[in-house]
């Protein structure tokens, strides 16, 4: 997308509410890119806590990690698989939880 393709000012006929904007134009996709990301337990302080990212940033971070891609599974049953890994780390759910991606996932290193 160029700075030239978004605009705030709408055309004749269109409403655009306060803060709103246009892209005009032809978009870019982007096609056969690898959506992934890695979960681990890093340590702060004295408490663990879930991190979430690129695996070459959570391997750098944490000793141990799992590989997560889109998936069909729920996110309350990869909490309890990474609660199941991560076990000796006593992380809080809530906190795995909010770590997971959004959407359905499946544990892609098994």
């Amino acid at each position: 997308m160029d700075p030239e393709q978004v605009t705030k000012e709408p055309e004749s006929g269109e409403y655009l509410t306060k803060g709103a904007f246009v892209v005009r134009g032809d978009r870019d996709y982007l096609h056969n890119m690898k959506v992934e990301c890695a979960v681990g337990p890093y340590k702060i302080g004295e408490t663990w806590v879930p991190i979430a990212g690129p695996e070459e940033a959570i391997e750098e971070q944490c000793e141990k990690m799992i590989k997560l891609k889109p998936g069909h599974t729920k996110k309350s049953e990869i909490e309890k698989e990474l609660n199941r890994e991560f076990s000796n780390h006593d992380l809080d759910l809530d906190y795995i939880i909010r770590s997971l991606p959004p959407g359905k996932s499946e544990i892609k290193n098994r």
